[in-house]
């Protein structure tokens, strides 16, 4: 929740955002997808990604919080 209000406070002003997301990950080299974060996809919809492998850091306005 924490992470989702710099976020806000970030986006209000103008200001670029990356956060570092900390999932539980099992294996630690994305085959078991148990690290995943909701992150927006150009199209409109969300996909999941693997912070252990396409993060863990991610642009703030592309997480789905």
């Amino acid at each position: 929740i924490m992470m989702e209000k710099v976020a806000d406070v970030c986006r209000d002003r103008c200001v670029d955002c990356q956060v570092s997301m900390e999932t539980p990950m099992a294996c630690g080299i994305g085959i078991c997808f148990s690290c995943v974060a909701r992150v927006k996809q150009p199209e409109g919809d969300w996909d999941y990604k693997r912070t252990c492998v396409e993060g863990p850091i991610f642009d703030a306005e592309k997480i789905v919080w």
